[in-house]
């Protein structure tokens, strides 16, 4: 239980630094990212069009700034062997607005 927590904390921290170097964006470039009903996620690519990054059910936790240009998500382990290893997420995904994507991973 220690990983997920640690895992999320982690998350939180790179999403709320991530979130508070907003400069002085205008409001053409806000909104680059959107997490749909089904809980698809999406983020704008350079020309405006939504990309999807990621389907629903992909992430443990969805965690976006409030600048809306960037959302992460925390994977599901799906080759733990228990229901409560499986919700440690030992990846974290990042996407940016222009389809960009940084990945982190535990050992």
């Amino acid at each position: 239980m220690r990983k997920i927590q640690f895992s999320i904390l982690l998350l939180g921290l790179i999403i709320w630094s991530a979130g508070t170097v907003r400069g002085g964006r205008s409001q053409a470039q806000q909104g680059g990212t959107k997490l749909d009903a089904e809980g698809n996620i999406y983020v704008k690519s350079d020309s405006g069009k939504w990309i999807k990054m990621a389907e629903a059910g992909h992430c443990v936790v969805v965690l976006g700034t409030v600048s809306d240009q960037l959302i992460a998500c925390a994977v599901w382990d799906r080759s733990s062997a228990s229901a409560e290893e499986s919700l440690w997420s030992r990846r974290l995904e990042i996407y940016r607005v222009g389809g960009k994507v940084t990945v982190i991973e535990t050992g």
